[in-house]
């Protein structure tokens, strides 16, 4: 189980990494997959490009999210100690940096539950 933090209209990658790395008090760097990576204590933080395609996300209402239209950005927590609580909450910060930065955004838990939305 991971968190999912999806974003959409972000100028570039490098902005969202130093956006959300600043909220989160650390520095992304190129990872061994080649994404971008953020090491916390307690959690590890991947930012690129997402594959998922418009409709494998639903909001509340049944609504298909554009996830591929309009949130082409995407973050992928994984709590190291397996703390969900921990990990959601950390997602929901990358949620809040990017509504602070004025970004549509989409956090979930897993894919199966919309933990916050702007868009």
């Amino acid at each position: 189980m991971h968190a999912h933090v999806f974003v959409g209209g972000v100028s570039s990658i490098d902005d969202a990494a130093s956006v959300v790395g600043h909220q989160l008090g650390g520095e992304f760097s190129v990872g061994p997959e080649g994404d971008l990576l953020l090491m916390l204590d307690s959690a590890a933080v991947n930012l690129g490009p997402h594959e998922f395609d418009d409709g494998d996300l639903a909001y509340d209402d049944g609504r298909a999210i554009p996830l591929a239209t309009d949130f082409p950005g995407w973050f992928e927590v994984r709590d190291l100690d397996k703390d969900y609580v921990r990990q959601n909450s950390i997602a929901v910060q990358i949620f809040e940096a990017a509504k602070s930065a004025g970004w549509r955004a989409v956090a979930t838990d897993d894919l199966q539950t919309i933990l916050a939305v702007q868009e």
